[in-house]
This record gives structure tokens, C-alpha cells and sequence, in this order.
């Protein structure tokens, strides 16, 4: 009741805020929301012991403030709160020619006693201190809030009385759900009318005076203002399935913002480049110069062009070349045939607009990619150009790290097709190319996705194979089952749940249904109509394969996650310990050095290079470059140097500014080198005999 209450009396306040002129079209709906209750749902067979044990979860609620020592009158508004949640529940928000503006209308039924739910709603609000009268009609009573006076009274509605609060003089918010544009026949669980012109058109003043820039950008969308589009939809179950249908009214400002119009669309003959054995698949058609319209709208405010900066240090014109070369239309999908159905299989497709201009400018990406992986990643990462059936392909690698990826693309026909894996990609091509039956061919997708396509095309659509996928979700759906279970007994009551919950999965998986939705252009409208198996735990399960695929991307990547540190730790220890060997070479080529001149040590590496005691190759070090931008070892020649063995010679400095298992590797005069901790090195470096040796080194 608390929440219930607390979130009207934001969305009030935030519409107070606005303080509007008086409404011209009093009465008129900003918003309106029906809900059918938990109570009003007839539930799937399969899902009968989830919604019961649902409704039993009210009563461990009010158990646990007295288990947790809590507020002894918590129980109470526990429950209160909890029987307006799951009610038949109705909130419309209206304009009136009264301050401020707008009036706000809560109904709810729950059981057949509406003036009983009325009393214990008063008897709540008393308790919070809100004082309370008698209301001009007969059995209405106010309650005066900060808010103004809220009227609370019984209202007689279809299937029974109902408690009605408002807020602003509206009158009673309706029960009964609207079914919209379901199909006849349906079962209306949910409807929602939103007024976005009204409700944006109020609001939008308090945003352009906090934030003019912000209110700008918001207008530029189509969403705000006058323009913006009044959004219907409503959800509930016909037979088998649950239907959702929603229409955006006045949408194509909205819409095109995005780059969906009705100019444009998506036919049967753009999906024949799917297999018919798809698990999951989306489509759409887009705009690229809408979305480069907003970004030009963006950098005009920063002042700012990347894009134009990163042309000109790339030398390719990523603008012309290639974004403006991607759209209209692009789809994505995960099948049988490219991997299996799972998230290894996807495969991403995009329209190209000028395929030759974009094969150019990747050919020059390629190469300068190529060419800074062999200068700052050693070959470790590398684009693989291979022929695939008389088409280029290329497949981004990482030779001799076992990494579980090998993202794969490739152009065939004026589309850019990119896939996780060479295979994935060798199968996506051949479909593409006309590799035999498609998703046409595959009836549950006829009859969730095709049935419903106008002539015109499709703006979006989606598609999902749940009997495949609910499969693999059964057991992660099971494990919910049980928390839920166990979540609703307690300690007082551990019998409250008896039996499982979740169905067998021969009875769970019999009969499931596909998944899909469909979006077209009505004129100016936009409309959508989705469809789904009518279970809860079927479609719980679907969503929870989608955890289920990453078990199948945890073994390679906890494998790579073992195999990775270990090898990179042991490239990096005998990294360090060849640094540590030229380092004793540089030093014992030193002492020598000293010794055949009188005992003097040499003043540069110059002097070991030309007599022949050290190869100029040495003085790379296998950990360098060093960070700084300097040579990668550094020589000391102190006065009166001696063959001591605290004196510092030769620091490898590249690991000074990117130490190995935190030490640093110097030599010392008498010939010997060590790894030394930063520590130790400070003490050494401290020392009379190395005096200046921090300077000679570069590391001050």
C-alpha cells in the first residue's frame, strides 16, 4: 500500500512541479493503465502450481517482520499492500481546468468487500497522521494529504464494487481492460493508453528550464511535443498463446528519428538468407544517415568531428566508405546450420549500399591493422585473409594464445555477413548465396511471423524457437521453481508448498508453441503484434536457455581464463630471465673490458660494441621497449669504480617501468646480475659507491 501510494504521489508531485496553465480539454486521458489482476489470469496447466504458491507468498511476508523483530503492526500493512498489488487495479491520469493541472484516479478490487479494502486503506493512512473527513457524497471520505484531498469512495464497475481513490476531482478509474487490438475472442489481461503529446507538452517546460540543450536534443527524437505519438496496447490469451499488440499512433516522427519509415520495409524474399532450422533470429530496417544526423547534432554542440579526425589519421573516409554504406536492412539469427543454435551459431548481416567503395576501405583497414598488430602486439593478433568459394574472406585471429574465438566475415552479394567462427561463416555464405531452404519453408515461423506480414513488408521482426530453446532452459527454470517453493514455506509453515512445482519435462515440453513478433507501418501508424506460448514456465525456460548457451562458452573461456594467465606468466618469466642473461653478459663483457684497460671501466656501450665484446643486438631487452620512450638498458661509470659486488653498472630499464613480478634487473661490476626489489634498489642506489648512478640510468 505504502509503495502502491508513494509512486502516485511522485508521478502528482513531478506533474505539480509543471504548474501548466489550465487544461483547455479538461478531462481528457494522459494515461490509463487496467490490469486484470493475478486474480483474473487463468493460468496455463503447466503454470498452476507457480501462480498458487505465488499466492500464498503474501502470507511468508507477514511472517517475516516477526522472525526479523520488526515493526509489530509491519504484518498489517504487508498485507494491505500485497492485496492492492495483486488486485484488479485501475490508474488514469487526466487534465483538469483545477491546479495543477492534472488528476490521478487508483481503483482496486480485490474480493468481493470493496468498502472493507477502503477502511483498512483510511485506516493506514490515519496512522500515518493524514487527517481524514466526511466527503460531500454519501459514503465518500477525504483524505487531506500534501498533496490535496484525495477522495476515497466504493464505485459500482463491471463484476463488482471497487475501491476508487482520487486525486484532483476525476472521476473513477474504469476496471474493465481495454482488449485493443488483440485478437476477438481474447482473454484482456492488461491495457495501457499513453497521451505522450499531452504528457511530454506539460512536462517539457521544467526540462528546458533545468536544461535547454537536453530539452532540444529530446524534441529532435519525436518522442516529446506535440508530435509525439499516443501509444495503445494491450496483452492477454486467446487458445494457446498470449498475444501483445500495441499501436503508436501518429508515429512516424517518432519512428523516423530512428531511421523506420514507411518508405521502407522487410519482404519474405530479404529472409531466404536464413536456414530454415533458425532458433532465434531479429530483422529490422534502419537508417544510417538518421543516426549520422544525430551524431552531426551532437559533435555541432561539442564542437567536436571524430569521425573526421579518425579519417584523416586512417586515410580512409570511414563515414562515406563505410557507414553510409551499411542499411537499409540488417538481420541477425542463430540456427542449426551455422553452429549448432546456440550462441556460437550467430550470424549478423548487413546491407551494403556501394559493396566495392566498402571492399576498398576494409582492404586498407585490414592492412594497417595487420601492420600495427606486428609492431605492438608481436604477432599475437592477426586478420587472416582466405578464399571462400570465390569471395574474400577474413578471420581475426591470435596465433599461439588459445583464444575461443575466431570472429569471421566476409562480403557476398552486397551484404556483410560476420559470424564468431570460419565455419559459422562458410555456412552463412552458402545460404546466403541461395544454399537451399530458408526459414520460409519452417511453418512455426509461417505462423507467427508470415501470417501476420502486410503486403507493405515489415518494419522489425523477431522469431523464436521455443520448443528448441525452452528445452535447455528446463533446468535453470526447474531451480527457480524450487527457490520460489522454498522461498513461500518458513519455518512455522514448511508444508505451505507440497509437491513440485515444475512439471515433468515430458509434460513440460509437449505442446509448447514458437514465439514471434511483427511491425508494420497502418498510414501514419506503427503497430505491433507479438505472440508467445501461453505458459509462464515455457517462456521462463526460453529465456533462461539464453544462460544455458553460455554453459557452452564457460569451459573454452574458464579453460582459456586457466590457460592464459599460466602462459602469459611463463612467456614473461623466461622474458625476464633472458633480460637477466644480457645483463650478466653486458657486465662480464664490462669487467673485462676493464681489465685489459688498466682496470678503467668502459664510459658507453659504444666502447663493448667496437672492441667486439657485446653484439649491438644485446641492448634490446626482451621486456622492452621501456615505457619512458629511452634506451632499453642504461650504464654507470662511477668515480674509482671498483669490482665490487654492491656496485651498480647496468640497469635493464624496461623493467624499471614495467617490472615483472615487481623487481627490477641490474648488473654489478664484479659480473653478476640480480633481480632486486624496488627496495632493495633504493638502498643500493643510496649508497656512496653509487653516487650519480640514478641520473646515468634515466630513472630520476
Amino acid at each position: 500500500m505504502i509503495r502502491t501510494v508513494s509512486v502516485t504521489a511522485a508521478l502528482v508531485c513531478a506533474l505539480a512541479a509543471v504548474s501548466p496553465s489550465p487544461a483547455q480539454d479538461a478531462g481528457a486521458v494522459v494515461l490509463d493503465i487496467r490490469s486484470a489482476g493475478i486474480d483474473g489470469i487463468r493460468p496455463h496447466a503447466k503454470d498452476a502450481g507457480v501462480l498458487e504458491a505465488l499466492r500464498l507468498l503474501d502470507a511468508r511476508l507477514v511472517e517475516l517482520p516477526g522472525e526479523l523483530d520488526g515493526d509489530p503492526e509491519a504484518p498489517r500493512r504487508i498485507q494491505l499492500g500485497w492485496d492492492l498489488l495483486t488486485s484488479a487495479m485501475a490508474m488514469r491520469v487526466v487534465t483538469t481546468d483545477a491546479e495543477p493541472g492534472f488528476g490521478v484516479a487508483l481503483t482496486f478490487r480485490d474480493g468481493a468487500d470493496a468498502g472493507e479494502l477502503a477502511r483498512r486503506v483510511i485506516g493506514e493512512v490515519g496512522t500515518v497522521g493524514l487527517p481524514t473527513r466526511e466527503g460531500e457524497t454519501e459514503g465518500a471520505t477525504i483524505v487531506d494529504s500534501p498533496m490535496g484531498p484525495i477522495v476515497v469512495t466504493t464505485t459500482d464497475q463491471p463484476g463488482g464494487t471497487a475501491a476508487s481513490f482520487t486525486l484532483g476531482d476525476p472521476a473513477p478509474a474504469e476496471l474493465a481492460v481495454n482488449p485493443g487490438g488483440l485478437p476477438e475472442g481474447s482473454e484482456a489481461w492488461m491495457s495501457v493508453h499513453l497521451d505522450l503529446p499531452r504528457l511530454t507538452t506539460a512536462v517539457m517546460p521544467m526540462i528546458e528550464m533545468q536544461d535547454p540543450v537536453q530539452a532540444q536534443a529530446l524534441r529532435a527524437t519525436g518522442w516529446v511535443g506535440p508530435d509525439a505519438p499516443v501509444i495503445d496496447g494491450a496483452v492477454g490469451a486467446l487458445g494457446p498463446d498470449i498475444h501483445a499488440v500495441t499501436r503508436m499512433i501518429n508515429a512516424r516522427a517518432a519512428m523516423s528519428s530512428a531511421g523506420i519509415t514507411p518508405e521502407l520495409g522487410i519482404q519474405p524474399e530479404h529472409l531466404r538468407v536464413i536456414p530454415e532450422n533458425p532458433t532465434r533470429l531479429m530483422a529490422s530496417v534502419f537508417s544510417m544517415p538518421a543516426y549520422l544526423a544525430m551524431y552531426d547534432n551532437a559533435m555541432l554542440e561539442l564542437g567536436e568531428d571524430p569521425l573526421t579526425d579518425i579519417s584523416a589519421e586512417l586515410g580512409v573516409d570511414v563515414r562515406a566508405d563505410l557507414l553510409e554504406n551499411l542499411g537499409p536492412r540488417w538481420i541477425a539469427y542463430q540456427a542449426d546450420q551455422t553452429g549448432g543454435g546456440g550462441l556460437f551459431s550467430t550470424v549478423a548481416i548487413v546491407e551494403l549500399k556501394d559493396a566495392a567503395a566498402f571492399g576498398a576501405a576494409h582492404a586498407n583497414l585490414v592492412a594497417q591493422a595487420n601492420d600495427a598488430a606486428a609492431e605492438y602486439a608481436r604477432g599475437y593478433v592477426r586478420v587472416r585473409g582466405w578464399d571462400l568459394n570465390g569471395h574474400d574472406a577474413f578471420t581475426l585471429t591470435a596465433p599461439g594464445i588459445p583464444v575461443p574465438l575466431e570472429p569471421s566475415w566476409a562480403v557476398v552479394d552486397g551484404k556483410l555477413i560476420v559470424t564468431l567462427s570460419p565455419v559459422s561463416l562458410r555456412e552463412a555464405v552458402r545460404q546466403a548465396a541461395g544454399g537451399g531452404r530458408s526459414v520460409l519453408d519452417t511453418p512455426e515461423f509461417q505462423r507467427v511471423v508470415l501470417d501476420k506480414m502486410p503486403a507493405s513488408g515489415a518494419g522489425q521482426l523477431q522469431y523464436l524457437d521455443v520448443p528448441r530453446v525452452a528445452r535447455r532452459g528446463y533446468g535453470l527454470t526447474s531451480m527457480l521453481t524450487s527457490a520460489i517453493a522454498n522461498g513461500v514455506r518458513s519455518p512455522q509453515n514448511p508444508d505451505r508448498v507440497e509437491g513440485p512445482l515444475m512439471p515433468p519435462y515430458g509434460a513440460f515440453v509437449r505442446d509448447t508453441r514458437a514465439a514471434g513478433s511483427v511491425t508494420w507501418w497502418e498510414g501514419d501508424d506503427y503497430i505491433q503484434h507479438a505472440v508467445m506460448d501461453r505458459s509462464m514456465l515455457v517462456m521462463t525456460a526460453a529465456g533462461a536457455a539464453t544462460l544455458a548457451d553460455m554453459q557452452g562458452v564457460a569451459a573454452p573461456a574458464l579453460m582459456a581464463g586457466i590457460l592464459l594467465p599460466a602462459l602469459g606468466k611463463a612467456r614473461a618469466s623466461a622474458k625476464a630471465l633472458n633480460a637477466k642473461v644480457q645483463v650478466r653478459s653486458i657486465t662480464q663483457a664490462m669487467a673485462i673490458w676493464s681489465q685489459e684497460h688498466g682496470d678503467n671501466f668502459p664510459d658507453s656501450f659504444r666502447s663493448l660494441i667496437d672492441d667486439g665484446f657485446i653484439p649491438a643486438e644485446i641492448l634490446v631487452s626482451p621486456l622492452g621497449p621501456a615505457a619512458d620512450g629511452g634506451p632499453d638498458y642504461a650504464m654507470f661509470q662511477g668515480a674509482g669504480m671498483t669490482f665490487d659486488a654492491t656496485q651498480l653498472c647496468v640497469i635493464d630499464r624496461a623493467s624499471y617501468f614495467a617490472p615483472y613480478d615487481g623487481t627490477v634487473i641490474v648488473g654489478f661490476a664484479d659480473g653478476h646480475a640480480e633481480s632486486v626489489s624496488f627496495y632493495r634498489l633504493e638502498e643500493l642506489l643510496g649508497q656512496p659507491n653509487n653516487e650519480g648512478a640514478r641520473e646515468a640510468f634515466g630513472i630520476d
